[in-house]
């Protein structure tokens, strides 16, 4: 989200606050777990805490379920700890995110794992070739795509200013590439935006593939190579083994504080686990359409480049994967965790089933509402 877009939304903003503020005075939950979106959700958590405070009421056990990125970004360390005091637990999904926070004296972290170790179905694909090439020559056949033509998936990300950002961006490098197909799998948030933009340019055969989840994956494990937006979708890529390119085009400003303020080298998850560029990234000023073009024309048409992509990218899933015990997957862990908690502070819990009882205070904000980098 640019400066401009934050801006004109903070009356928003605040309006949701308050009426999530309200809701939870109103319905008393036993706990409230925050999901992503950080700076939502700390404001959130300070108000509700000095509203219990008025009301001479402990507040609720507070959960913060995906943590700020202060191993990317360079952030004020008082902020750092100030947003970790507001919850009595942060849950974290990777395991080099722990270390910088006790670096800061938040004891209150635990690494539960990435949601990529939730998705059974795309580890499954990823484990058996033979499923794989099935799936490849099913969705291959769905969309009249032959077996050896080159086909191409477009990830232009989750929330508007992503998909106004890169949507046509993408359908440029397809013409300067003279890829002919391509599949755009597209979860409903940006339905019409996406509908509406391939209507009006026709210049690329565009398949889109509506709904997330087994849709998206099957859809990019067909195809020879992908374009994701910077995020989670890339992890989800690398992980079926779909050679791909990383973008993330920004304004002027944003990239240019975005250099400043960033404290690791690269963008892309995978990249940072290894700890080298095993993905291409294309960042702000890099986002020219003849760069991408280049380096998806290599993708395409060198086998050693793709099969070297592959195999790196394997690696570095295989060691995440080991990271994280076996024995439970990461919401399995992750609401382990809370129960336990709650049962440390008296609240008694018979069964994980408990965990359905769950209320949600309010409609989540829109996928570009909200989140933070």
């Amino acid at each position: 989200m640019g400066f401009k877009e934050v801006f004109s939304r903070i009356p928003h903003f605040l309006k949701l606050k308050r009426r999530v503020v309200n809701a939870a005075l109103e319905e008393k939950p036993d706990c409230i777990v925050f999901i992503d979106s950080n700076g939502f959700s700390g404001r959130v958590a300070r108000s509700l805490k000095n509203e219990y405070k008025n009301l001479h009421e402990p507040s609720p056990p507070m959960f913060q379920y995906v943590a700020p990125s202060i191993w990317a970004w360079k952030r004020p360390r008082h902020r750092s700890r100030r947003f970790a005091s507001l919850f009595d637990s942060m849950l974290l999904l990777y395991p080099f995110e722990e270390p910088h926070w006790k670096e800061l004296g938040a004891e209150n972290t635990i690494y539960v794992g990435s949601p990529l170790l939730d998705h059974s179905e795309l580890l499954n694909i990823r484990k058996d070739s033979v499923t794989r090439e099935k799936i490849r020559t099913r969705i291959r056949r769905k969309y009249g795509v032959g077996q050896t033509e080159k086909l191409v998936a477009l990830l232009p990300g989750s929330r508007t200013q992503e998909v106004s950002r890169h949507l046509g961006l993408f359908f440029e490098v397809l013409r300067q590439t003279s890829v002919s197909r391509a599949l755009l799998p597209y979860a409903s948030p940006v339905r019409s935006m996406i509908e509406n933009y391939c209507a009006r340019d026709k210049s690329v055969d565009v398949t889109l593939v509506p709904g997330g989840g087994a849709n998206m994956v099957e859809a990019v494990t067909a195809c020879d190579a992908a374009m994701a937006v910077s995020g989670t979708v890339v992890l989800e890529t690398a992980a079926l083994g779909t050679p791909l390119l990383s973008v993330y085009s920004t304004g002027g400003l944003r990239a240019l504080m975005g250099r400043y303020l960033a404290k690791v080298r690269y963008a892309s998850i995978p990249n940072i686990l290894a700890n080298k560029e095993i993905i291409p990234e294309f960042l702000g000023p890099a986002c020219e359409p003849d760069k991408l073009s280049n380096a998806l024309r290599s993708l395409l048409d060198e086998p050693d480049m793709r099969l070297s992509q592959t195999a790196q990218l394997s690696r570095v899933i295989d060691n995440l994967l080991q990271s994280h015990p076996p024995e439970y997957s990461p919401s399995m862990k992750a609401s382990a965790h809370i129960i336990s908690f709650l049962e440390r502070r008296g609240l008694q819990i018979e069964s994980s089933s408990s965990m359905g009882e769950a209320k949600t205070l309010n409609d989540p904000p829109a996928p570009d509402e909200g989140r933070t980098m």
